[in-house]
Formats: structure tokens, C-alpha cells, sequence
């Protein structure tokens, strides 16, 4: 791959010690001859100097941007970022990291490899969420991880009927429905039973939370369908979120319509980077080696 000359910087504020390895990723970094950008809330966050008027700015001149946080801050990182379409690679300091896979005590050498060409990317697959009321779309969104239908606060059971491609699948009341990409297989979807996919699979997972039927399982569709969701008649209020962010009220007879997106997010990794260690580490698979 192509060095590396170039880095843009993103880090979570609330979290504490994330200004001090943003700096010494800095200093790393300009030591070895890169250009570190930073936006102007970073900038003033850091006591540096801005590197553009804005996001938007920053991403257009980076070959590569440095998320210091936990799974959370990487998707808000990609969805600011969404339009650029720059690489990053996340630094977990979080409590997971499915996303922010590189360890802080891993970061100058990750970098001084990175720097070197020494990386690969993978291009993460984007769900695509339209929003329709009658026969006119009134919403559309994008999501890395998961969109989700839930019960609105404080409501009953939401019916869901769920067709793919068309094709009537079936209807369940619960209280709520995932629909999530191959990277968003390990977050809320794993934790409601779903399946562990790998995120470069062409897929979606569907997992129902908490269905009224002990029937109801999860299922894992071709990246090439569409999933629909209706919002039944029998349903309390209803909403929708896109990786825990954008949230949007439903009503009775909306639809949901779930593709893949026509754009992906790409995503930075080091040489030797495994996923399925990753998984291994994660969720802690596996005693203490035999003797």
C-alpha cells in the first residue's frame, strides 16, 4: 500500500488520558516526518493550531484518521465522516472495541509500520434505511452497525410483518427488531442472540428483541435483498434508531425498507490484524492454555 503521509486526528474528550495519547500519537507521528490535521474543535481541545475550517476539511487532505475512543466514538467519527470516505483506524479506549481494535500499548509501532505502507483496508458494508408513510418516502439514513425498531418509551409490544424481496417472511409482536450490517453482527445483534458474522460478508442479520413466540429466531439474508418492515396494527408507539444515534418516531402502517447501501466505510488495519482473534479476546472464548 501507499505511505501514509498524511493524518487527521479524532478523539473522545470526556474520556480521560484521550488528550494525552492524542498527543503523543502526534508527536510520533510529525517526528516521522507526517502532517498531523486537526479540525478546529480538536484544535482548540489540544492547544494546536486548526488544520481546516472544519470535518469536512480535515478528511479531504487525510489519508487517514486516528479515532481515540471506544466502539461509540468510531461510529460517530463515521458517520461525521460519512461523505469523505477516509479511512480510519480506531484506538480502543472503551470498554469493547469491535471497532477500535488497536491497543494503546500498540499504537507507535501499528504507526511506524502504517507509515511505511505496511496496512491493508476493508471496505465495512453500510446498511440503507427508507423511511416510508403511504407510498411516498419521508426519511432515508445510513448505518454502519444496526438500524432498530423499538417500543417507544414507556409503550407495549410493537407488531412487526416482515417480508424480504417481496416475499411475505411473517409478523410477531416484541419489543423490537434489529437489522444489522456484518460489523454491526457483534454489537446490539449479538446481544439479543444474533449470529457472529464476518464483516466482509455480503449479509444482513435480522434479530428480533424479546419476540411474544418461541419460534422467532434470528435470520441472515444476502446482502443483495431488501428487508421490509411494517409497523402492524396491533403496535404501541414505535421508533426507529440508526447506530444508536438518529432516532425517529414510527407509526402504525410505516414501512421500513433495509438495503445495502451503494457506498461502504473504509476501515484501516495493520498487517496481521485477525479478526477471529479479535473475537477470541473479545468475548473471552477459550480457558487458560493446557500445560
Amino acid at each position: 500500500m501507499e505511505p501514509i503521509e498524511c493524518v487527521g486526528i479524532l478523539a473522545n474528550k470526556v474520556i480521560p488520558g484521550a488528550d494525552r495519547w492524542a498527543r503523543k500519537a502526534m508527536s510520533f507521528l510529525r517526528e516521522r516526518g507526517a502532517e498531523v490535521l486537526l479540525d478546529p474543535e480538536m484544535a482548540d481541545w489540544l492547544d494546536e493550531e486548526p488544520s481546516g475550517r472544519n470535518l469536512a476539511d480535515l478528511a479531504a487532505r487525510s489519508q487517514l484518521v486516528l479515532v481515540f475512543g471506544g466502539d461509540g466514538t468510531f461510529l460517530r467519527s463515521a458517520r461525521a465522516l460519512e461523505a469523505c470516505k477516509v479511512p480510519l483506524l480506531g484506538i480502543n479506549m472503551g470498554s469493547l472495541g469491535f471497532l477500535t481494535v488497536l491497543r494503546l500499548a500498540d499504537v507507535t509501532a501499528a504507526l511506524s509500520a502504517i507509515l511505511a505502507g505496511d496496512y491493508r483496508i476493508e471496505q465495512r458494508m453500510l446498511l440503507e434505511a427508507t423511511l416510508y408513510r403511504g407510498e411516498e418516502p419521508f426519511e432515508r439514513y445510513t448505518a454502519l452497525n444496526d438500524a432498530v425498531m423499538h417500543t417507544a418509551r414507556g409503550s407495549r409490544l410493537v407488531e412487526f410483518i416482515i417480508s424480504v424481496g417481496g416475499q411475505y417472511l411473517g409478523n410477531y409482536r416484541a419489543d423490537g427488531l434489529i437489522v444489522a450490517t456484518p460489523t454491526g453482527s457483534t454489537a446490539y445483534s449479538m446481544s439479543a442472540g444474533g449470529p457472529i458474522i464476518h464483516p466482509t460478508m455480503n449479509a444482513l442479520v435480522a434479530t428480533p428483541i424479546c419476540p411474544h413466540a418461541l419460534a422467532i429466531r434470528p435470520i441472515v439474508v444476502g446482502g443483495e435483498e431488501q428487508i421490509e418492515v411494517q409497523i402492524g396494527d396491533r403496535s404501541g408507539r414505535a421508533s426507529i434508531s440508526l447506530d444508536g444515534m438518529v432516532e425517529v418516531l414510527l407509526q402504525q402502517g410505516d414501512e421500513v425498507r433495509i438495503r445495502r447501501a451503494d457506498c461502504t466505510q473504509p476501515v484501516l488495519f495493520p498487517l496481521g490484524f485477525g479478526y477471529y482473534s479479535l473475537v477470541r479476546e473479545k468475548l473471552r472464548w477459550g480457558g487458560p492454555e493446557l500445560t
